[in-house]
């Protein structure tokens, strides 16, 4: 299954379309929507989260989710897997039942493919917000029971494997030598730092705050790897591929919006 992050966006609706938008991909056609009426142009979409806006309520904080899919660089998945692995997600999630607009991106520096959503915090025409209540044990088995589908129906992608992958990793002995032992646990601690991790620089933050690691730099790179116990292992090379492209993406994202939010503000006369 594709990587995939959660992100609750307090801004401008405006702003996180037209980073969808911007980012399309020339070559892949893709749109997926849900509860948008009369086209998916942009003001039509910008129209609709505000009109179901309307219902949110003061108590529901979150305007909505930005939810990215990003799928190994190995992997190159057809409209059709695009549009199956993605509406499943939304159906695991409840997000069926919410405002959506999402587009796919290729990003050419990775070769990695990866859809872009914006789904609303609260249901449709209701004041009743979509993840409430969901416990982190339930994601989970939503990931789990997304990857199978994918597995079952697209074999071709079992390079965007995720937690199939690491299910058996874990299940693997780990009494080969007390070196292995050892960085089988520092793969767990980065990789689950990774999957908490918002962006690159959200990472390093966490790693600065675990007490098992102290990051340390190279060159012009600040945090090239981390002393764990009396030795040094370099960060990228021990989380996995998919996570660290899918950080470096977010990363990217995180500076957009950032510079987005400076240029235009939190709030304009369209949103509540």
């Amino acid at each position: 299954m594709p990587i995939i992050k959660q992100i609750p966006f307090k801004g401008r609706y405006e702003t996180l379309i037209d980073y969808i938008l911007k980012g399309a991909s020339q070559t892949e056609d893709f749109t997926i929507f849900k509860n948008i009426s009369g086209g998916v142009g942009r003001d039509t979409v910008v129209k609709s989260f505000i009109e179901n806006d309307k219902y949110r309520g003061k108590r529901i904080k979150t305007r909505c989710q930005h939810v990215i899919l990003s799928w190994h660089f190995k992997s190159n998945p057809s409209p059709e897997a695009l549009w199956k692995v993605t509406n499943e997600l939304l159906r695991l999630r409840g997000m069926d039942a919410c405002v959506v607009f999402g587009k796919a991106h290729f990003d050419s520096r990775s070769g990695c493919t990866h859809i872009h959503l914006m789904v609303s915090q609260n249901l449709y025409l209701q004041d009743k917000s979509v993840i409430s209540g969901v416990k982190k044990k339930q994601l989970l088995e939503q990931n789990i029971a997304l990857e199978k589908m994918q597995q079952r129906e697209f074999p071709e992608l079992n390079d965007s494997l995720v937690f199939i992958k690491s299910r058996t990793k874990e299940q693997e002995p780990y009494q080969k030598s007390n070196k292995k032992h050892r960085v089988n646990k520092l793969i767990d601690v980065l990789n689950g730092l990774a999957d908490t991790a918002k962006s690159l620089k959200h990472l390093y933050e966490l790693i600065d705050q675990h007490s098992d690691l102290e990051a340390y730099s190279r060159g012009n790179t600040q945090y090239y790897g981390v002393w764990f116990g009396k030795e040094k292992y370099r960060i990228k090379k021990y989380i996995t591929p998919e996570r660290y492209s899918a950080l470096e993406r977010l990363e990217l994202m995180r500076e957009v919006m950032e510079r987005s939010d400076r240029e235009y503000g939190q709030e304009n006369s369209l949103t509540r």
